[in-house]
């Protein structure tokens, strides 16, 4: 979990009724691709969504390759 010292570039924000946090599972595949390679592939990812953010794609490690 990331700490709100002087390397963090945001606060850390709590969720509440004007600031949703929202997380679903994607119900599409997800591929990911790094320079013309394959790192992840998965139909199990989860999506985030944060209020002024864009949406994130959360990956199970499983699914992804190092």
């Amino acid at each position: 979990m990331a700490n709100n010292d002087q390397t963090s570039s945001r606060p850390i924000t709590i969720p509440h009724p004007d600031h949703l946090i929202i997380i679903e599972r994607n119900t599409r595949r997800v591929v990911v691709n790094v320079a013309g390679h394959v790192v992840a592939d998965t139909h199990h990812a989860l999506t985030l969504k944060e209020v002024s953010y864009p949406m994130v794609q959360y990956i199970p490690r499983h699914d992804a390759w190092t």
